[in-house]
């Protein structure tokens, strides 16, 4: 059975922060650990509000180095040293979080009681970090400064276990079909060999989340969150503002639909959202009219990743 995937927006505004939505902040959380993607002032509250804990923090992705993405991060690190947590912790990020974060610990005299790695993004798409059933990648994006995208993966799952195939080749029910359904051969009293594809389905793709923000609507966004099961994607500007996004290196919300249904994405969560914007419907609506299954993200919202059954 699959680990579920929740994603928790703990920060959902765009540039400066609002009543009702924090600064960029996002966690995806798989079975007992959690990642965490920018972090934006407020994400220490955000995460206390939210049903995480510190514990299963695995690792921190950041996005690119303007101020709205970065700078909650050295208070959240002194949070969790404050919890006493040990555990080590790795953040990649564009080169230049090191000596930030080096400063602000200086400056404020805090040795954190944990060892924090970073790991500096290249130039180049590439799988950066690998845990027991998943992978995550980083593809640059297209932005005012060097920009990430983060696209998490499943591993493929195994086909659908069909018991009458089982049965009809003579296999008991019992101990033998998990055998089966793990992948392994097993062998009657008779002699009959049954293999797994002798009565399973083939593989199921695993699943896809995509983290793309801040970004001007690109190909690399396409080729990397094509089949998502959830795209997350900049959503700064909603219509008539195109030429505003464009020099400000971000999306509108109809661009990020075209991104969505360009990759064939399963569901469009739209976050990011400029402080002008007081209603979320005009945004939801233009978003909606190109690819209909989109969400407004909101700070807290939670949404459940379900995989896709053949």
């Amino acid at each position: 059975m699959s680990e579920p995937i929740e994603v928790v927006f703990l920060g959902t505004g765009g540039g400066v922060p609002s009543a009702r939505r924090f600064l960029p902040a996002m966690a995806l959380r798989r079975g007992g650990e959690w990642f965490l993607f920018d972090a934006g002032e407020g994400v220490q509250m955000r995460i206390r509000q939210s049903p995480l804990g510190w514990a299963g923090l695995r690792a921190i992705f950041i996005s690119h180095l303007h101020g709205d993405h970065v700078l909650g991060l050295p208070g959240l690190l002194m949070s969790i040293g404050m919890a006493k947590m040990e555990a080590p912790l790795e953040v990649f990020a564009p080169r230049g979080l090191q000596r930030l974060i080096d400063t602000v610990l200086q400056v404020c005299r805090v040795q954190l009681p944990f060892p924090v790695t970073v790991r500096c993004l290249e130039n180049e798409s590439a799988t950066i970090l690998r845990g027991s059933g998943y992978r995550i990648d980083a593809a640059p994006l297209r932005h005012r400064a060097p920009c990430w995208g983060f696209f998490f993966r499943e591993d493929e799952r195994p086909g659908r276990f069909f018991p009458e195939k089982a049965q009809a080749l003579g296999v008991p029910a019992g101990p033998l079909y998990k055998e089966l359904q793990s992948g392994r051969v097993v062998e009657l009293p008779d002699g009959v060999v049954v293999r797994p594809a002798d009565v399973m389905g083939p593989d199921r793709p695993g699943r896809v989340v995509a983290y793309c923000t801040d970004t001007l609507p690109c190909r690399e966004t396409v080729q990397y969150s094509l089949g998502a099961d959830l795209l997350i994607h900049d959503t700064t500007f909603g219509e008539g503002l195109e030429d505003e996004a464009r020099i400000s290196g971000h999306s509108t919300a109809a661009q990020a639909a075209e991104i969505a249904r360009a990759a064939g994405a399963r569901r469009l969560a739209l976050t990011h959202i400029s402080a002008r914007y007081d209603a979320d419907a005009p945004l939801l609506e233009s978003a909606r009219q190109v690819f209909p299954n989109s969400v407004m993200a909101a700070d807290l919202l939670r949404l459940s990743v379900d995989a896709q059954e053949a």
